[in-house]
C-alpha cells in the first residue's frame, strides 16, 4: 500500500466515522467522500478492494464490477463529468467503501483488545475479518 493510498483510505474512514458520530450512519451524499474517491488511482482502488474483499458480504456482483473497473482503458474510478456518472458504478463503489469501513473497524477493534493490541509482539497473530470478529 502506497502512502498516498493509505492516506486516502484513512481520510475516507475518518470522514465516515465523523458521519457516524454526527448522524448515526455514513452519509452517502457527502461531497468530500466522493472527492476523495475521485482522487484514487489504480493502486488506491486496489487497496480499498483488498479491504472490502475480506468482508463476508463481498459478492459476485462486486467481483464483476471490479473486473470491469480493472479493464477500463484509461483507468477511471468515476467519470469526471457528473452527467456521465452511472448509478450502477456509484452504487458499487459505495458498497465497496462500506465493506472496507466494516473491515477496518473490525481490525481496529481487534487490535484494541489487550491480547492483540500494539503491545503484543507475536508476529503470527491473525486479524479476523468482520464476520469472525464477533464470534
Amino acid at each position: 500500500m502506497t502512502d498516498d493510498a493509505m492516506t486516502l483510505i484513512a481520510d475516507i474512514h475518518e470522514r465516515l466515522q465523523q458521519h457516524i458520530e454526527q448522524h448515526g450512519e455514513p452519509q452517502k451524499r457527502d461531497r468530500q467522500i466522493w472527492r476523495l474517491l475521485d482522487q484514487m488511482d489504480e493502486q488506491a482502488v486496489a487497496d480499498m478492494i483488498t479491504f472490502a474483499r475480506d468482508n463476508q458480504y463481498w459478492d459476485d456482483g462486486l467481483r464483476d464490477w471490479v473486473r470491469e473497473v480493472a479493464n477500463r482503458q484509461p483507468f477511471w474510478i468515476r467519470q469526471k463529468r457528473e452527467s456521465d456518472r452511472t448509478t450502477n458504478n456509484n452504487t458499487n463503489l459505495w458498497r465497496c467503501v462500506m465493506l472496507m469501513r466494516e473491515v477496518i473497524e473490525a481490525r481496529l477493534k481487534y487490535r484494541a483488545t489487550p491480547a492483540h493490541g500494539c503491545l503484543n509482539t507475536r508476529e503470527d497473530h491473525h486479524v479476523p475479518s468482520p464476520d469472525q470478529s464477533h464470534h
